[in-house]
C-alpha cells in the first residue's frame, strides 16, 4: 500500500487544528514566560534493586523443558499475523506533516486495551536493525490495568501492503505462588525501550520490568496461562524495583515513560504529573554492551542525574543535542525543547492523545504516538 491519508474508524475531531490565536493552556504559557521556568538539574538518591531474575529464569527454563512454551526463536522468527497501514496521520503538528502507521481496525478502535509506549530497532542497538530489519514495538494497557501486552511491528517496508504486518503478545511473568503457571503483567506500561535483546517496561510506581526478546514463547499448555491469553507470550525476565522503604514517599521514582539516551549510556525515565510542575526526569546507567542497567558495589542501580521540569502533565521524554525534547497532554499537546540552566522553548503542537517519545538516531527522527481509540496512529517526525 502507498502511503495515504487513510484512517480507520469516523473522522476525528482534533482541538490542534482550531485556530492559532486561541488561548495557549497554563502550562504552555508557564513554558514560554521567561527564565523562571527552566529546566533545573535537582539532587537524587533514587535508587532500583534487580530482583527476580534468577528465579524468572529458572521458571521460563522449566516451562520450556516441560513443553508448556515452545520458544519462537526471537524477534526475527515471530510470526505476524495482522496488518498495519502506512499513513500520513492527524497528528496535530502545524509545522510538518509526520508519515507513520495506523493499526488495524480492531486495535485501532477497541475501548479495552489503549496504546502507551513506543520503541524502535534504533533504541536496541547502534545498528538500528535487528538482524537486518526495521522494528517498532508499542506496549498497551487493557482497560482495567489487570494486563499488559506489546504490539512487535516490522517497519522494514511500511509501503508494502503484504509486508506490512505486526503482532499482539500479551506480557506474563512467573507464578511464584503457583509454580508452573504464568501471571498477567498488571502495569500501566507507560514506557517502553528496547535495549539489545531486552525489552524494558515501566511500572509507574514499581520501577522497570524487564523481558527477554528472545524467550518469545507459543503456549501450548493453556491451562498455564490465564483464560484468553494471546497464544504466543513474552515472559518477564526480571524487575529493577523501587526498593520497599522508597515507594510511594517523596522523592521516590515514578516511571510514567521511558527513553534510551545512547549519549550518556543511560535510560531516562519521566515523571507524569496531572495538574502540578516539578515533576523528575531521571537517567540511569546502562550497559550498552549486556542491555542491563549498572549496579554498583550493593547491587543497587543509582540514578546519575535529575532534573526538575518546569511544565506539568508531561507524557514523553527523549535526550536530544544538548537537552531534551518533551511531549505533554493537553488540548492540543504541546512539543518543547528543554536545556538545563535554560528557559523552556515551545516548539509546535501535538495529538490530544500523544505519548511517550522514541529517539531514532539513524534517522534523525522523534518516534510517538496517540492513544485514543479511532484516532490511534504511530508516527515519526524531524524535531526542530
Amino acid at each position: 500500500m502507498t502511503v495515504s491519508s487513510l484512517r480507520r474508524g469516523p473522522a476525528p475531531h482534533h482541538p490542534a487544528q482550531a485556530s492559532t490565536h486561541a488561548k495557549a493552556p497554563a502550562h504552555a504559557q508557564a513554558a514560554s514566560s521567561g527564565g523562571s521556568h527552566e529546566l533545573k538539574r535537582v539532587k537524587t538518591d533514587a535508587t532500583l534493586k534487580p530482583t527476580g531474575f534468577t528465579a524468572s529464569d529458572k521458571a521460563i527454563s522449566q516451562a520450556v523443558a516441560t513443553g508448556t512454551l515452545k520458544p519462537v526463536g526471537g524477534l526475527d522468527h515471530l510470526p505476524l499475523d495482522r496488518h498495519y497501514h502506512a499513513t500520513h496521520p492527524t497528528t496535530g503538528m502545524k509545522h510538518q506533516r509526520p508519515a507513520g502507521f495506523t493499526w488495524n481496525h480492531e486495535d485501532g478502535t477497541t475501548p479495552n486495551w489503549f496504546p502507551q509506549a513506543v520503541t524502535t530497532s534504533s533504541d536496541a542497538n547502534a545498528q538500528g536493525k535487528i538482524h537486518g530489519r526495521d522494528w517498532v514495538a508499542v506496549t498497551w494497557h487493557s482497560k482495567d490495568n489487570k494486563h499488559s501486552r506489546v504490539s512487535f511491528v516490522d517497519y522494514t517496508h511500511p509501503n508494502d501492503g503484504q509486508k506490512a504486518k505486526y503482532r499482539n503478545v500479551d506480557l506474563v511473568m512467573p507464578d511464584p505462588k503457583h509454580p508452573g503457571k504464568f501471571s498477567p503483567v498488571a502495569c500501566h506500561a507507560g514506557g517502553a525501550s528496547m535495549v539489545g535483546h531486552y525489552l524494558y517496561v515501566a511500572d509507574t510506581h514499581g520501577g522497570l520490568r524487564v523481558f527477554d526478546m528472545n524467550k518469545l514463547a507459543q503456549v501450548k499448555d493453556h491451562s498455564a496461562v490465564p483464560k484468553g491469553t494471546s497464544s504466543v507470550v513474552l515472559p518477564q525476565v526480571g524487575f529493577y524495583r523501587v526498593p520497599p522503604e522508597l515507594k510511594g514517599k517523596p522523592g521516590a521514582p515514578v516511571f510514567s515513560g521511558l527513553s534510551v539516551d545512547r549519549k550518556h549510556n543511560a535510560l531516562v525515565s519521566q515523571e507524569y504529573r496531572k495538574d502540578k510542575t516539578g515533576g523528575k526526569i531521571i537517567r540511569w546507567p546502562l550497559d550498552l554492551e549486556t542491555g542491563k542497567l549498572k549496579t554498583d558495589a550493593s547491587g543497587s542501580v543509582r540514578a546519575t542525574e535529575a532534573f526538575s521540569v518546569p511544565l506539568a502533565r508531561v507524557a514523553g521524554v527523549v535526550a536530544r543535542g544538548d537537552g531534551f525534547d518533551i511531549a505533554t497532554m493537553g488540548s492540543p499537546g504541546h512539543l518543547y525543547h528543554a536545556t538545563p540552566g535554560h528557559a523552556v522553548k515551545a516548539q509546535d503542537t501535538l495529538a490530544k492523545g500523544i505519548q511517550q517519545f522514541s529517539w531514532d538516531a539513524q534517522r534523525k527522527q522523534t518516534w510517538t504516538l496517540d492513544e485514543h481509540p479511532h484516532h490511534r496512529a504511530v508516527w515519526h517526525f524531524k524535531p526542530e
